[in-house]
């Protein structure tokens, strides 16, 4: 698919209310895409789409800006790294972007010695390859074909003499039995039989010539009850006599000499009270003097000569103030005046040098903006953090390690190098990358909706908004980001947003009490002039918030949790007819749960519900339903999903409506999150095959006008899309629209008729095998040029008279064939053909009669067919071509077919041959026969006069 982004653009914004999505789901999640990739049938990712670090609940496309604006609850925005990138660890701390990514959190990295690195974390897949919580990315940040795997968590690393050891939350490691610890051949993967058995977490691991530390949250391991530290054996995984006993758990462990300094969560260990940090004597474990007393975790440790920096959660630390990240003197515990003061929890150190980097939650660091990610000068105390290197995160940095000429992070985030963006954001749809535009929301955002005048209206949870007061409503210029004098305030989340018909309001829909100034339950209009409420109060009741809205003209249909509207009773769905205002009979009855999408389609009349229900009116709609504006009773449409639908959108074609949401399997066939179904009759379409870890909030599809690139945005809770990193947003290559046309033909095809083949004229529309059905064929008859306006055939078209026909067809994509054109001429009346002379009696031995054809005004006579023995004469009888000589009384019948093939009746008449002998004939004989000749004669005359 081409990865450029064309300018056509189709929005179906659609906000939602979710809950993130189960971690235990993202294995099974990431094998169903994995098998997918393989098999061909899984859908391209846009790689040059930027992601969010946290939930998208709207989405919305300018079309004249080539913009996608993002609404939701996360502070960050930049390229879709995965959650481990190799950095630059000069300069401005450059990604390399070549770096396969990981599609889930990397907790644990370790340098392997030749300019690579090992990860170990909570993922499936490390570039294109499946690789389960392990693997080993060589030095140009490629995956290698090193592939052991765990069946749970990794949290530790640490390498030494060509063996990787290894430790987390996992009970199997390829296909040995491992509890939470293990090792394994550096250069094979394969498991060695050292096996010290942990009964609970490892998180931290180090080795020092034969031994190897462990600290985690374990009681018993290497044999031995250890109390969440112990000293192991390296070649027999022994638990040797060393027992410091820590109260709490052990996160951090570096050795200096004689010295094992441990950080964690404890209070006590090495049988003395310590604060969260502690130095213990490498040969008794009995904690030494050194006594920094943190007053919260700490995380991080590295010694670099006669300091030892910590990282953590602590703010005082060696009896000073320290926001989370100090240099503590290794004899006296104090804390230097070295002081960074990070403003979130420190998670890893590594140390080159004189540079220290820190990696972690804060977003500040040495009084500058630094995300998740900090270069410190360790030997200048009043310049501490680099003003230049600064890679920014978007989520927690919890592993660093140095090899190379590259700084390989590892975390929980998704992005690195990208900027801050707080809740609401755009997308430049040309390169991917955020915009300048920058409102930076407070508090959540749930609801968008943009007018032709370049307003972009914005509700949700937030309190301020480009640097105003706005509460939960806001109006933004779409280009500046700036905040309008525009303030309704609401007192409660909104989360559905519509223009009324006539454009002077906006419907505002949520949780709220009152909006506009007035007291509105959950439901109101807002005047777009002066932001107060209008009169009209339908005031839901009996659930708990309205959540989305469709609007067609002065319908306004709306929809969420509740069972009551405007006094009467509407079970989680109502229309209004704003024009009065008033609320419509229309009544489908949901049963249960609540609706959260709904997308009104104009051309067929049909509003799609998407939500957690399951029941509509008795019949089974599980997450999604058709429904008929004019009746009670939903369409029979049911793709007979198994989970709730957040969002809809139909596609370019009008032939697919995709659907994101909670399900797993539509139909019984896997489906994890998104779906293309067939509109015309609910069908998976096979094609498509995507698949989320978690919810999909909302969809917006854009379209190339050129035709070769559609692409379907899908914003949701999910960390991985089809098995690849892709937090929270993801560009999906959509099913692209039917291309071909339909053909329509005539039967009959135009020609020259008569009053037996001018049969009525039947028009044929055929849309192939792979098309998406013929929907209307539109004629004229009259030779002009047809359009859509034209006459829409629905029966035969009589052929009784010449006409020019001309028409074309449109299929349910869409998709106009070429205009047809077909001339019919049509003859209804026969030919008439005179015998000379007629029947009589004749005294001459022989006489020619002479057959005339005569067809009017018709197209002409084609053919004179004759007998003369008294039989029916047909078009294989004797053909006329000139007079017919009779010399024997005989009977001559004939007819005549013009050249439209009409046929005339059969004619009659008698010739008697006398030869000159009337005195041989009796007088009464001869006079009867010319008696009955007249009579033939004149009943002759009477049916041509009849005709």
């Amino acid at each position: 698919m081409p990865k450029s982004f064309r300018k056509t653009l189709i929005p179906y914004p659609v906000t939602d209310k979710a809950e993130p999505g189960r971690r235990a789901l993202r294995a099974l999640t990431a094998l169903i895409a994995v098998f997918f990739a393989a098999s061909g049938a899984a859908v391209d990712l846009r790689d040059e789409v930027w992601v969010p670090n946290g939930p998208v609940y709207a989405s919305l496309v300018d079309a004249n800006a080539d913009t996608l604006f993002l609404g939701g609850e996360f502070s960050y925005l930049g390229p879709a790294t995965g959650a481990g990138v190799g950095i630059d660890p000069a300069g401005v701390g450059a990604v390399d972007f070549s770096f396969a990514r990981v599609n889930g959190p990397v907790h644990a990295v370790a340098a392997d010695g030749g300019g690579g690195w090992f990860i170990g974390g909570e993922f499936s897949r490390a570039g294109d390859q499946a690789r389960d919580n392990l693997a080993h990315i060589d030095a140009s940040g490629t995956v290698t074909a090193w592939a052991p795997e765990t069946d749970g968590v990794v949290r530790a690393l640490a390498l030494a003499g060509g063996v990787l050891y290894v430790g987390g939350e996992f009970t199997q490691v390829g296909a040995a039995g491992r509890n939470r610890i293990a090792a394994l051949d550096a250069s094979g993967g394969t498991v060695t039989a050292w096996n010290p058995d942990a009964d609970a977490t490892v998180s931290t691991l180090l080795v020092d010539g034969v031994v190897v530390y462990a600290g985690g949250e374990f009681t018993q391991v290497g044999g031995a009850a250890r109390n969440r530290i112990a000293a192991l054996d390296a070649t027999s995984g022994n638990a040797a006599a060393w027992n410091p006993d820590a109260n709490g758990a052990v996160r951090a462990l570096v050795v200096s000499g004689t010295t094992v300094y441990a950080g964690g969560e404890f209070t006590q260990i090495g049988g003395a009270v310590r604060g969260w940090i502690a130095a213990l004597d490498a040969t008794s474990g009995a904690a030494t003097a050194w006594n920094p007393d943190a007053d919260g975790a700490v995380r991080a440790l590295v010694v670099s000569g006669a300091t030892v920096y910590a990282g953590g959660e602590f703010t005082q630390i060696g009896g000073a103030v320290r926001g989370r990240i100090a240099a503590l003197d290794a004899t006296s515990a104090s804390a230097t005046a070295w002081n960074p003061d990070a403003n979130g929890a420190v998670r890893a150190l590594r140390l080159d040098g004189a540079r220290l980097y820190a990696g972690g939650e804060f977003t500040a660091m040495g009084g500058l903006e630094r995300n998740r990610l900090a270069a410190l000068d360790t030997a200048v105390i009043n310049a501490i953090t680099d003003s230049v290197w600064n890679p920014s995160a978007g989520g927690t940095v919890e592993a660093l390690a140095i090899s190379g000429a590259a700084l390989y992070a590892g975390g929980e985030f998704s992005s690195v190098n990208g900027v801050t963006r707080r809740n609401l954001a755009a997308l430049d749809l040309a390169t991917g990358t955020a915009t300048a535009w920058d409102p930076d929301a407070n508090g959540a955002v749930r609801a968008l909706l943009l007018t032709s005048g370049g307003t972009l209206y914005a509700g949700g949870e937030f309190t301020a908004i480009a640097g105003l007061s706005r509460s939960r409503l806001a109006a933004l210029s779409s280009t500046t980001g700036a905040a309008t004098a525009w303030n309704p305030g609401a007192d409660g989340a909104v989360y559905a947003l519509a223009l009324s018909g006539g454009g002077g309001s906006l419907y505002v829909g949520g949780m709220f009490a009152t909006v506009g100034g007035l007291a509105r339950n959950w439901l109101g209009e807002v005047s777009l002039g002066n932001g107060i409420a209008t009169a009209w109060n339908p005031s839901p009741a009996d659930g708990s918030g309205v959540y989305a809205f469709a609007v067609n003209g002065f319908t306004l249909y709306v929809a969420g949790d509740f069972e009551g509207i405007d006094s009467v009773a509407r079970a989680r769905v109502a229309a209004f007819d704003m024009s009065v205002p008033e609320i419509l009979d229309w009544a489908p009855q949901i049963d249960d749960g609540s609706v959260r999408a709904l997308s009104y389609i104009g051309d067929t009349g049909v509003l799609y519900a998407g939500g957690d229900f399951t029941s509509i009116g008795g019949a089974s709609r599980v997450g999604v339903a058709a429904l008929d504006p004019a009746a009670n009773a939903p369409l029979v449409w049911n793709p007979q999903l198994d989970g709730a639908v957040n969002a809809v959108a139909r596609s370019v074609d009008r032939t697919l409506l995709y659907v994101g949401g909670n399900f797993t399997t539509v139909a019984g066939v896997a489906r994890n999150r998104l779906a293309a179904l067939a509109i015309a009759d609910a069908t998976v379409d096979a094609g498509w095959v995507v698949a989320a870890d978690a919810a999909v909030n909302t969809l917006s599809l854009v379209n190339d006008s050129v035709g070769d690139e559609y692409t379907l945005y899908a914003g949701g809770v999910f960390a991985t899309i089809d098995g690849g990193a892709r937090r929270a947003l993801a560009a999906l290559a959509a099913l692209p629209p039917e291309q071909s046309v339909p053909a329509a033909t005539a039967v009959p095809a135009g020609g020259l008729y008569n009053s037996v083949t001018a049969v009525p004229i039947t028009l044929v529309c055929d849309d192939g095998a792979d098309g998406s059905g013929c929907a209307t064929i539109y004629y004229t008859l009259d030779g002009s040029e047809p359009t859509t306006a034209s006459a829409v055939y629905s029966d035969r078209i009589p052929l009784d008279a010449d006409l020019v026909l001309k028409f074309f067809a449109v299929d349910n994509a869409g998709n106009a064939g070429p205009v047809q054109t077909e001339a019919y001429s049509v003859e209804l009346a026969p030919p008439l053909t005179l015998a000379s002379p007629a029947s009589g009696v004749f005294d001459s031995n022989t006489i020619d009669v002479i057959l005339s054809c005569d067809d009017g005004a018709g197209t002409g006579c084609a053919a004179t067919y004759y007998t003369l023995d008294g039989s029916q004469p047909t078009t294989a009888s004797t053909r006329y071509t000139g007079p017919v000589t009779i010399s024997e009384t005989a009977v001559l019948k004939f007819f005549s077919v013009d050249v439209a093939g009409n046929t005339e009746g059969v004619k009659r008449e008698e010739y008697v041959i006398n030869r000159g002998k009337v005195g041989a004939f009796d007088t009464c004989a001869l006079l009867a026969l010319m008696g009955c000749l007249l009579l033939r004669a004149a009943r002759g005359r009477m049916r041509d006069v009849a005709r």
